[in-house]
């Protein structure tokens, strides 16, 4: 067995990802895959504290994050993928593939963050979110659900709808599954009960939501201002003429009168550690090199209420004979990714919150209780 003695051993995750082979993600240690037929270690990865890690569903995907990093592990040429950075301080709890797998959703102490599964790009970075849990699923390509309670619309960051009652979940292929406990005099039986979520009532709040512009800090037809003094002298201008072309497609206004800015800036270099392989004999070397970072953020009264961000990391590198790896890292992070900017998935509602700490924060549009 992988793991004879338990004592010590406090297992975070485990999945199975092909046939015989079971990965296991441990407290303090990496990820084992184990081949099961003959009770030995296959392949490992080593990660940093406060890890968490899930699989694709059919298992072929390993998504992995630590505190310094979020990536995918492919496991039929046992390869590393779309590896980034994780935003500072963000302490990824669980994580949940969308439905498309095209996703990938962290799940964080009063923070969610979803990333490309393509590129490791932050797609949203959702702060403060003031609810308890940090587990839960992606229900929908566009929606979370925390804590087997709590529905999330993260394109529009609304905190919809709240599912009362001693029930668990489970979601797959874009239906949730509630485990109702039921009693019949002394008898008790588990009920389960699959719903599309958002539900009949919470999507009719959702659409009530949208029709009351009170409600959001960024809407369409709102406005904002724009602050791109970050961006190098370079570069502002084209980043200025990219974001306001997003905002616009929108239907939002820059105006210096808004009560939201949205602030665009292009880091120092910075230091990055990144695994590459070799395309001749698939052996894993690491470089250290600096990147750019590239970042969006909407700030409402000194506090950042939204992100997303990228960077200037090749996803691979192709040296010629007498060229270096490093060298060629070195050459393609010279340069601030703008295509970023051009493509920047802005939000079109960002949601206001409660007007004064005595509001409960936990508040959604409405409650139900799935019977």
């Amino acid at each position: 067995m992988p793991f004879p003695d338990l004592t010590d051993t406090a297992i975070l995750w485990a999945g199975f990802v092909g046939d015989d082979q079971l990965a296991i993600l441990c407290e303090d240690a990496g990820i084992s895959v184990w081949n099961l037929s003959n009770y030995q270690e296959d392949c490992y990865f080593e990660l940093e504290g406060d890890s968490a890690a899930t699989r694709n569903a059919d298992g072929t995907v390993i998504a992995f994050a630590d505190k310094e990093k979020v990536g995918l592990f492919q496991m039929a040429d046992r390869s590393f993928s779309a590896v980034q950075p994780v935003p500072n301080a963000f302490w990824t709890k669980h994580l949940a593939f969308s439905p498309s797998e095209q996703r990938l959703v962290g799940f964080g102490v009063n923070r969610l963050i979803t990333w490309e599964t393509e590129t490791g790009n932050v797609i949203s970075d959702i702060p403060e979110l003031k609810l308890p849990g940090s587990a839960g699923d992606c229900v929908q390509e566009n929606f979370v659900l925390i804590n087997n309670r709590y529905l999330v619309d993260l394109e529009n960051q609304l905190k919809l709808w709240s599912y009362n009652g001693l029930h668990r979940t489970a979601s797959a292929g874009g239906v949730t599954f509630f485990a109702i406990p039921r009693r019949a005099g002394r008898a008790s039986t588990l009920a389960i009960v699959p719903v599309s979520l958002p539900d009949p009532e919470a999507t009719t709040a959702l659409e009530e939501a949208l029709a009351q512009p009170d409600l959001f800090l960024l809407k369409p037809g709102g406005t904002v201002q724009l602050d791109v003094s970050k961006v190098p002298d370079a570069e502002r201008e084209k980043v200025r003429g990219f974001l306001i072309t997003r905002l616009q497609e929108n239907r939002i206004t820059v105006s210096d009168d808004a009560v939201s800015t949205l602030v665009a800036s292009i880091s120092n270099p910075q230091p990055v550690t990144a695994i590459y392989y070799s395309r001749k004999d698939r052996v894993p070397q690491t470089y250290n090199f600096k990147v750019l970072n590239s970042k969006v953020e909407l700030v409402h009264d000194g506090q950042v209420v939204w992100s997303q961000q990228s960077n200037n990391q090749p996803s691979s590198v192709y040296a010629k004979e007498g060229e270096s790896i490093s060298e060629k890292l070195s050459e393609a992070t010279q340069k601030p990714n703008l295509f970023f900017f051009e493509h920047a998935h802005l939000p079109k509602l960002i949601q206001k919150k409660p007007e004064s700490e005595g509001q409960n924060l936990q508040w959604t549009f409405g409650e139900s209780t799935v019977k």
